[in-house]
């Protein structure tokens, strides 16, 4: 129980009620009760997030402008490796052969797309996977 500055009134939890300590002087106030403490303790807060999944189009565009880029807006680890290999052959275009991989892995990334996006989706639970029988 929480008493007043004055001693005069004491919280019971709802209401401040009179203490009658200035009637009687030798008032002594009742002993707080300690609660433990996961009875105080706030309720948990629960925070959903909701959010559109990514557009395969402009994975598709980012692919076609740099191959791999694509595939990093879908979160894919290979398209690091698409797009080093890009940059490897672009840095070297003075060469026939860095042209000739450059335009493989160009399209090989803009086939891939699909499958990534597909597998983008599933992963972040926007689709359920098809199973097999």
């Amino acid at each position: 129980m929480n008493l007043s500055p004055d001693g005069k009134w004491a919280w019971d939890g709802a209401n401040w009620v009179p203490t009658n300590s200035h009637l009687s002087p030798g008032y002594q106030p009742p002993p707080q009760v300690v609660h433990p403490p996961s009875l105080h303790q706030p309720a948990q807060q629960v925070v959903m997030v909701h959010r559109e999944p990514k557009s395969i189009g402009i994975a598709l565009l980012l692919n076609f402008i740099w191959a791999g880029a694509g595939h990093l807006y879908l979160d894919d680890s290979s398209g690091i490796w698409y797009a080093v290999i890009t940059l490897v052959c672009v840095l070297t275009s003075f060469l026939i052969l860095p042209l000739v991989i450059i335009f493989i892995v160009w399209v090989v990334c803009l086939i891939n797309t699909s499958s990534v996006h597909q597998h983008y989706l599933i992963k972040n639970g926007f689709v359920q996977p098809m199973v097999m029988m």
